[in-house]
């Protein structure tokens, strides 16, 4: 688009990619760097210049237009500026000799093809080779505990500890540091603490694949805390919450959250409140408990790459990880939605009139691999027919959103979601199409050729993923953590080869019928 811009405005030449980077490949090698130098000094003038200051319009105070020019009178005659000096040296993450483990048991997972190995420190670190990616590895370490564990004045910091203590950087580095560390290498390794678990999950290529074991080992063992960090991370996360919290979308999505989460205590919104609690003292004390003993997470590794170098790899780094043989799970804090029908319409502020409606049905049934494929076929039989109905029949919307929703831990229930934006003027018309069509389905079967579109559709998604590291990551750990095959055709071909119409319409029934709903519309507020 810029391109396209310049041409016409600029009279800037527009190339095909082709004869661009033919252009690129002939003048990069003519350009020195004293070319690169003269043309930063010409930028470097005293002419034409702008300073923009931008802000809250109300309580805050900002630097006035002579204490800006004299700032900057003072930085542009200093004659004692040290030019900026890089500190980092050297090719490893991690300064010292890591005493590293052992391999003490073994066993080979035929139906996955893939490798288990129990480590001296009580870590277990799964292994499969996969090629179809061939530059690319993937880990992702896993332990049941997450934000569960902590009192509800803790809960700030713990749903924000990793995402926050992981921008600090680690080691010896910090942000900058780590950056320049990591410069022409692909490699990386986040950490997640959720609220029933707690993940590290690293990326590599092959070639790289000791940096992403270094980068895992100092999130478990150096995680770093800064003071200012965090201070100045702070002021703009209050600066941030200042400027949305009266944002429609925001209003929108806190009511949505408290309303459906049945206004528990441990469903918190963001506010000034929520962030006065989080302090860095209570986020060093989460991660710290949380990111912590080797022996209660399992390791998972998939992508391409040697056996014998993984299993060197996981030794000497997994291997020196600390372990205190704790045996953690999550705790059931009876969060669950509301009972019965909740109906409600709230008013917000829009430059653009519309009015986005939320219809929810959720009900405790039992998980199984059954009632999970049920749900997604009915939620693909409801896609087609909302598009069909509510978007090409009564040009209600750009599109239906349909989501269907099913949990394991820490209770069985199922859900289904459907949310659309609309003219004010037709919310109430096509929300009674969102009932109709839960009721049309409890009653009448759906039609073989909506089954036979929305299967295929399954398959061909699931046979497409088979190619791709995150789907044999996936089968493997919901092996370990769930105890079910997913490479089993019982799981899957054989569930899909036999249902029926009437199956669906069957749970269709089980689902929407005395089920539990949030019926929410947002409205422009004078209407």
């Amino acid at each position: 688009m810029e391109d396209i811009k310049s041409h016409f405005l600029e009279q800037a030449p527009m190339l095909d990619f082709e004869t661009y980077y033919l252009l690129v490949k002939q003048l990069m090698p003519l350009i020195t760097a004293g070319d690169v130098s003269d043309k930063a000094k010409v930028w470097n003038c005293t002419k034409n210049r702008t300073i923009t200051i931008s802000g809250p319009s109300e309580g805050e105070k900002f630097l006035t237009k002579e204490e800006v020019l004299a700032l900057w009178d003072k930085v542009s005659n200093a004659t004692d500026i040290q030019a900026y000096e890089d500190k980092v040296g050297g090719t490893s993450l991690i300064g010292e000799e890591l005493k590293g483990g052992t391999v003490v048991s073994s066993k080979r997972l035929p139906r996955f093809n893939a490798t288990e190995w129990g480590l001296s420190n009580g870590a277990k670190v799964v292994y499969r080779r996969v090629d179809y990616e061939k530059d690319n590895v993937s880990l992702t370490a896993y332990s049941e505990g997450g934000t569960s564990l902590y009192d509800v004045d803790m809960l700030p910091a713990a749903e924000n500890a990793s995402s926050i203590v992981s921008s600090f950087g680690v080691g010896d580095f910090d942000p900058v540091a780590l950056q320049k560390m990591l410069s022409g290498k692909m490699a990386g390794c986040g950490v997640s603490i959720s609220g029933l678990s707690e993940t590290l999950s690293g990326s590599s290529t092959p070639k790289d694949m000791e940096t992403m074991f270094q980068l895992l080992y100092l999130r478990f063992e150096k995680p770093r805390f800064d003071k200012t960090l965090f201070a100045s991370m702070m002021t703009r996360n209050k600066l941030s919450l200042s400027q949305m919290k009266d944002k429609p979308q925001q209003i929108m999505q806190d009511s949505i959250r408290m309303i459906m989460g049945n206004y528990h205590p441990r469903v918190l919104l963001l506010n000034d409140n929520y962030l006065e609690q989080i302090t860095l003292d209570k986020l060093e004390k989460v991660y710290r408990d949380r990111i912590k003993d080797a022996s209660d997470f399992t390791f998972f590794i998939v992508g391409n790459a040697e056996e014998e170098q993984v299993r060197l790899l996981a030794e000497k780094y997994i291997g020196s990880l600390k372990s205190e043989y704790r045996k953690e799970t999550w705790k059931d804090n009876q969060v669950r939605g509301s009972k019965g029908k909740v109906v409600k319409e709230i008013k917000l502020k829009l430059e653009v009139p519309k009015t986005t409606v939320v219809t929810s049905f959720s009900k405790d049934l039992k998980y199984s691999l059954y009632n999970s494929l049920c749900n997604s076929i009915l939620e693909g039989i409801l896609q087609l027919r909302y598009t069909e109905n509510i978007r090409e029949k009564e040009g209600g919307t750009y599109g239906v959103s349909v989501k269907a929703g099913i949990s394991r831990i820490p209770n069985s229930t199922c859900s289904m979601t459907m949310q659309f934006d609309c003219d004010p003027d037709k919310a109430d018309f096509l929300k009674t199409l969102v009932y109709a069509e839960t009721e049309k389905i409890m009653n009448t079967a759906p039609t073989q050729e909506e089954m036979n579109k929305v299967i295929a559709n399954l398959r061909k998604i699931n046979e497409q993923s088979k190619n791709h590291n995150s789907y044999w990551m996936s089968i493997i750990m919901s092996y370990y953590i769930e105890g079910v095959d997913l490479t089993d055709p019982k799981n899957f071909d054989y569930i899909l080869d036999k249902m029926k119409p009437r199956d669906i319409q069957k749970f269709a029934e089980k689902l929407f019928k005395g089920a539990n709903i949030t019926d929410l519309m947002f409205k422009p507020e004078n209407m």
